[in-house]
């Protein structure tokens, strides 16, 4: 997806370490402005992005520009207390040919993916009581 344009945004959560949580960020790559924010009420934390998260540098290869997804996703998780979950939503597009709609949920100890296509289209076989039921959304 080459001229991919996306916006993040998570919940308010907490975290264990705020130093630890601004030092994760200030590593991470984006190709947009990275925002971290704190609640009205104070201890609570979000963060959004006017662009994509690739993710902050492979310390297996610091001298390489390649950045590692899945070690910014574990960053995040080691800093969650228990009780605690972090939801990371993403919408973009790419010239409207592709609608994304996604989110992470991380807790401490476990991760899960939604796709907003996947989900629809599973609601829509329930609602029409017919499992086999496939459309076409992108072109």
């Amino acid at each position: 997806m080459s001229d991919y344009n996306c916006w993040i945004r998570t919940n308010y959560f907490r975290v264990k370490d705020e130093n630890a949580l601004e030092e994760l960020l200030s590593t991470c790559r984006t190709n947009g402005h990275l925002q971290l924010r704190e609640s009205e009420e104070g201890k609570k934390y979000c963060f959004t992005c006017d662009g994509r998260i690739y993710g902050v540098p492979d310390r297996e290869a610091p001298d390489e520009a390649e950045e590692d997804y899945g070690a910014f996703i574990t960053g995040l998780q080691k800093l969650l207390p228990a009780g605690e979950a972090l939801i990371l939503m993403e919408v973009g597009h790419e010239k409207f040919k592709y609608l994304v709609g996604a989110a992470c949920l991380l807790t401490a100890n476990r991760m899960m993916h939604i796709d907003l296509q996947e989900a629809a289209i599973r609601e829509a076989r329930q609602m029409l009581g017919n499992p086999s039921y496939n459309t076409r959304i992108e072109y």
